[in-house]
């Protein structure tokens, strides 16, 4: 489990390592291969800032808003997703920042976590910087 001190910078990044890393758990297969059948993708993101965050799944030609998590919150948001292919998320904060992910490469049947901190400025992994971008 993370503790509560960890910056955007970790965070983030983690996000980058955990895709995949939920199925490590399941002895029929290798920790990093898609669900069979899967066709979707699960995104956990926790709000450890006092502003509401909007979320954004974006993808080659496609930008989707997955929902709003209020401060200090956590929520759960299932985006359709049934071929391999590059995602970037989005975390607008409410009348505060920006940040726009590296790409990821995602699988269908992957978990991704993300936890947004209380302060994304100058956040390395975030394109722009984290903020505006």
């Amino acid at each position: 489990m993370m503790t509560p001190r960890l910056t955007v910078h970790i965070t983030l990044f983690l996000l980058f390592l955990l895709s995949g890393c939920s199925h490590a758990g399941r002895s029929s297969r290798a920790s990093f291969a898609p669900s069979p059948g899967a066709t979707s993708i699960r995104v956990y993101v926790t709000n450890r800032n006092f502003m509401d965050a909007t979320i954004w799944a974006v993808s080659t030609g496609t930008r989707k808003k997955l929902g709003v998590v209020t401060g200090k919150r956590d929520a759960v948001f299932t985006v359709p997703w049934d071929i391999p292919a590059a995602l970037w998320l989005e975390i607008d904060m409410l009348a505060g920042d920006r940040c726009t992910t590296e790409a990821l490469q995602v699988d269908p049947g992957d978990d991704i976590e993300v936890v947004v901190d209380v302060d994304m400025n100058g956040s390395p992994l975030c394109r722009g910087g984290g903020e505006g971008a």
